[in-house]
């Protein structure tokens, strides 16, 4: 019997836990218009940085900051995307750098190493796709 008496209670708490407060709707507004910038966001919702990283601590209120977080990386891309449709080079060069690399858009030879019984292995992959094999 106390057991589960002691488990509502403690399912009540976790549940009023993750409620947000009105100050924290209202942060998360705020949160969203300065791009998720914490203390640009913290300075306009008259809150400290200290309440902010308390407030994190909700399960909720981080899965708010987190989508805040994901709305930024969208506009991020989105703009880029723009910037690469109207023709801008440097946009264009930073995106197959980042993301064509599969393709041989790399400046430098990047190098994998495993290790073995006996020793290691050392596997360099030039940009053209071919590989050097030392152990």
């Amino acid at each position: 019997m106390w057991l589960s008496i002691g488990l509502v209670d403690l399912m009540n708490k976790l549940q009023k836990l993750q409620k947000l407060t009105k100050k924290q709707r209202e942060f998360l507004e705020i949160h969203s218009n300065t791009l998720g910038v914490v203390s640009a966001s913290c300075k306009k919702a008259n809150i400290s940085r200290q309440t902010f990283y308390r407030w994190v601590r909700n399960p909720l209120f981080l899965q708010e900051v987190n989508k805040v977080k994901e709305e930024l990386k969208d506009f991020g891309e989105a703009s880029l995307f723009k910037l690469m449709k109207e023709g801008n080079t440097a946009a264009v060069i930073f995106f197959n750098k980042t993301k064509n690399k599969d393709r041989g858009y790399v400046e430098k030879q990047e190098l994998e190493h495993t290790t073995t019984d006996n020793g290691f292995k050392l596997i360099i992959e030039a940009p053209d796709g071919s590989t050097v094999e030392a152990e």
